[in-house]
């Protein structure tokens, strides 16, 4: 019995683990599709619990579309376009349910829905058909689905930073740069020239300095860099 009880214990503490390394990597990558997209070292990135907590939610989501997906797959006597319907409707509220109700954002993640349900129903379909049969090819199959996985968290950072409308911009040795990312109170910047955020041009604060910092609000009018920004004073 008490052999019994620690075999449970740690194979739990085995799936907390493996949850938390998941998520730590989601985190992860979710953080490298915004510095691929802003441009900036990814070397700079730091995972802190805000963005641990986000990664969790993030696995919740992929877990309960994995989960939707497996259950309306068993549907026998429902029509096909009805499982369709389903599935779509499943991973909307789900997805849109940890979703900013900003409408450009919106948008990107009805597109990145459509190509996470197109991934996950390819998976269900191999795991049904081909990796049920083959422990080597199940395995070969959980490790890719790692992949997609972070692959689709880099899609998805990309994604809402390219989307994001709102900054907020600080001056120094003259020059302005706004605020792309904050990691344990560091600030990575981006300068911005001719209304636009450089492609080059960044600055790495850390934590010690930020207090004396002034920040203003920075608009962007259009996602691809234009800015307009107005003052906050």
């Amino acid at each position: 019995m008490k052999n019994s009880i620690l075999n449970h214990m740690k194979k739990e503490g085995l799936i907390i683990l493996a949850l938390t390394i998941l998520a730590y990597g989601v985190a992860l990558s979710y953080e490298i599709g915004c510095s691929i997209y802003f441009s900036f070292n990814p070397d700079f990135i730091q995972i802190d619990i805000k963005s641990l907590f986000n990664g969790i939610i993030s696995i919740a989501a992929y877990f309960f579309v994995a989960l939707a997906l497996s259950l309306i797959s068993k549907q026998r006597e429902t029509p096909f376009l009805k499982k369709i319907a389903q599935i779509t409707l499943c991973i909307l509220l789900i997805f849109f349910s940890f979703s900013s109700p900003n409408p450009s954002i919106i948008l990107a993640n009805i597109i990145s829905c459509f190509l996470i349900c197109l991934g996950f129903a390819a998976f269900v379909f191999a795991y049904h058909f081909v990796a049920k049969r083959d422990i080597a090819i199940s395995l070969l199959l959980s490790g890719i689905f790692v992949l997609f996985i972070m692959s689709a968290s880099i899609a998805i950072g990309i994604t809402e930073s390219s989307t994001t409308k709102n900054f907020n911009y600080f001056e120094y040795n003259n020059e302005k740069y706004a605020i792309i990312k904050i990691y344990n109170g560091n600030i990575i910047g981006k300068k911005i020239q001719h209304n636009k955020l450089s492609d080059t041009d960044g600055i790495y604060i850390p934590n010690q300095y930020v207090n004396i910092l002034t920040t203003h609000e920075i608009k962007i009018e259009n996602p691809q860099g234009k800015l307009t920004y107005k003052s906050s004073n």
